[in-house]
């Protein structure tokens, strides 16, 4: 499900053509897409609830070890593992070494990110943390 051509846009040419995330997925807080490109595109309903209560409560212990499966349509499943979190963002590795995960809470919704194993996690992460930075203005 593609957003209006202005947001389009703006999230093109903030995030996307930035060649660190390889898909993107945009939530309002009840789970209906507003944006999705590339690996999340099409997630079944069930993969797109596990995000939805991330930032309800913040603890950080709660998080510790929690997995996220993700399996875009024609390719084969991941398993991310939460390495890190904060008030606004949680952060997970692939089991296969084969990317990464960023999850951001905004104030309308939740932007969801992944990256390959060809993209360094820094270089993702601070593509991803600016343009949650621009969308929390």
């Amino acid at each position: 499900m593609q957003a209006s051509t202005g947001f389009e846009k703006f999230i093109t040419g903030g995030l996307i053509n930035t060649g660190h995330v390889s898909g993107v997925l945009l939530l309002t807080r009840q789970g209906q897409t507003m944006y999705s490109f590339g690996d999340l595109q099409h997630l079944p309903q069930e993969e797109v609830k596990q995000f939805l209560s991330l930032f309800e409560r913040y603890s950080s212990e709660g998080l510790a070890n929690k997995d996220f499966h993700i399996s875009p349509p024609k390719r084969r499943g991941w398993i991310f593992k939460t390495y890190q979190r904060t008030f606004s963002s949680v952060y997970a590795t692939c089991s296969r070494d084969s990317g990464g995960l960023t999850v951001c809470n905004l104030p309308y919704g939740i932007l969801i990110c992944v990256y390959g194993p060809t993209t360094l996690p820094g270089e993702a992460i601070k593509a991803i943390e600016n343009f949650c930075d621009v969308m929390r203005r």
